[in-house]
């Protein structure tokens, strides 16, 4: 699939902010590239309750570094999917 635009944008929070914005001001093709697949309808994506339960579909699977010189045990949520990370706040 090969796509033409005037504007590539990530698909983060800020990008969708910036996509619409320039959706309202010029005619020009506009691009929101994400990783990750749609949300739509998955409770394991939408429900922050459940967070935990992400697969690398919906989430990076960063860990957060704990202290010196042991192994990294905390979870770190950085979400994969379009509106990056603030999609977790929507719900």
């Amino acid at each position: 699939m090969t796509e033409t635009c005037d504007f590539l944008i990530g698909g983060g929070s800020s990008g969708c902010i910036v996509a619409k914005r320039l959706a309202e001001r010029t005619r020009g093709r506009i691009i929101l590239l994400e990783a990750g697949k749609p949300d739509e309808g998955d409770p394991a994506a939408t429900d922050l309750n459940r967070l935990d339960e992400q697969t690398a579909d919906y989430d990076w699977g960063f860990r957060a570094a704990t202290l010196r010189g042991r192994p990294a045990e905390l979870g770190y949520a950085r979400a994969r999917l379009l509106g990056g990370c603030a999609n977790h706040n929507d719900v």
